[in-house]
């Protein structure tokens, strides 16, 4: 047999109500001793489980009751006495002892006149913990009552990384604003966590997006850029101008998630934006700019497409070029051509790509089995280019889907071509 408080929710009469439903199915005996406000102090047969707490949805807090102290005798000894018993195990293994008061009275004024007593005297134990030669921490808040949300806040600093950690997981199951806010603070002060930290706010509802353009305004880059990713996943309505405004962000990161988040939402007013970034010095930017922009509009900024192409120094950013113009091939079918006779190696083995990617390969060999002269002379200049260029283009793989008189004639073309390669193809 024990005595259990309980902290009761907004509704505390449907909280007990619950807590009755919950130990008459757990065959738990209940037996109510005092009431007052929020606050209800019970004695329990057999000794309450924590699963039993979690399995109320109308209850704040619970804990054991271990001393009653009137009134008019309350003073910081008898906090003290507390505080010593319960700081021993952090002594042994030489970690802070963090501790918390949270008063609740019958009525605000109260709540508010104890806070002042009580904190009076938790100032004081502090004080003596430390002549003793203990390190501690005071948890405080604002309001009479300490919060989880306050609680696992000073958790997220501590040295132990298992404490933070844990502090962490349960912020993230709380989900809603006021955790988030903190996650979002911890994440300013501990941007190396930022994966982590955004995996769990990833589980919080849309309505936090507030707060996430808030942090887009952050001195932090890291903050701007995970706030940005997480944006990516809500997309809220009429947050396009802010995200267009970081897209000149002086973070190459925040720049280019900017650029990533802009495609995602299709947001036609970013085109602008969007190709002013094709002269981005950091080429990952570039990189999701094209990207992007290719989600938008995939012809009508072909020609800027194909100058990146042929032009920039990053391989990324070719290959996201080339991925976008293959999705109109009619139009950059002259640009890839032409593209096979540049010098640069990389270029021409994108455009090599842009053939093998839109399976454009069996288009050229059935040209070259038309009757029609004028087809046969366009396929057969492009087939010549193809095989110039010494890019492994698959052609051996192509040409097994052909019956054995068009695969010959077919064969008899690359001969004109490259009479080694002929061979090989009739092997």
């Amino acid at each position: 047999m024990s005595r259990t408080f309980f902290i009761l929710g907004n509704h505390p009469d449907l909280s007990l109500a619950e807590m009755t439903a919950a130990a008459e199915r757990q065959q738990i005996s209940l037996g109510f001793q005092q009431r007052l406000g929020s606050a209800a102090l019970l004695q329990t047969t057999p000794d309450l489980s924590p699963d039993f707490f979690f399995s109320l949805g109308g209850a704040i807090k619970y804990g054991s009751f271990l001393r009653e102290v009137p009134a008019d005798q309350f003073h910081s000894d008898v906090l003290f006495s507390l505080l010593e018993k319960f700081s021993h195990p952090f002594i042994i293994n030489g970690k802070k002892f963090l501790f918390g008061v949270s008063v609740y009275a019958d009525t605000a004024d109260s709540d508010h006149r104890w806070q002042k007593k009580v904190y009076a005297a938790a100032l004081q134990c502090k004080k003596q913990l430390r002549q003793e030669q203990i390190k501690v921490r005071f948890v405080t808040s604002r309001e009479p009552a300490l919060s989880s949300v306050v609680v696992h806040k000073n958790g997220l600093d501590d040295p132990d990384d298992d404490i933070s950690y844990y502090s962490m997981l349960a912020l993230a199951e709380m989900k809603n604003a006021a955790a988030a806010g903190v996650l979002l603070e911890f994440l300013d002060r501990e941007s190396f966590r930022g994966q982590k930290i955004v995996s769990l706010l990833e589980g919080f509802s849309i309505d936090i997006s507030d707060q996430l353009l808030n942090a887009l305004e952050s001195k932090n880059p890291r903050v701007r850029y995970w706030a940005l990713k997480l944006l990516s996943k809500f997309k809220p309505e009429n947050s396009a101008d802010r995200i267009i405004s970081l897209a000149t962000d002086p973070s190459p990161d925040v720049r280019a998630a900017a650029c990533q988040y802009l495609g995602l939402m299709k947001a036609t007013e970013s085109e602008k934006a969007l190709l002013a970034r094709f002269e981005d010095p950091e080429w990952f930017v570039r990189m999701h700019a094209v990207r992007s922009l290719s989600m938008l509009e995939e012809s009508k900024y072909l020609t800027q497409m194909i100058h990146l192409l042929y032009t920039d120094p990053s391989s990324y950013v070719k290959e996201s070029a080339k991925n976008a113009v293959i999705h109109d091939m009619k139009q950059a079918l002259p640009y890839l051509e032409h593209g096979l006779d540049e010098k640069d190696e990389l270029t021409k083995r994108c455009c090599v790509e842009a053939f093998i990617d839109s399976n454009y390969i069996p288009r050229i060999l059935d040209g070259i089995l038309s009757k029609d002269r004028d087809i046969y002379q366009k396929q057969f200049q492009l087939l010549s280019k193809l095989i110039h260029s010494n890019i492994h283009f698959g052609l051996k793989k192509e040409l097994m889907n052909y019956e054995s008189m068009k695969r010959q004639k077919i064969i008899a073309a690359i001969r004109e071509i490259n009479s080694t390669l002929a061979e090989i193809m009739e092997r």
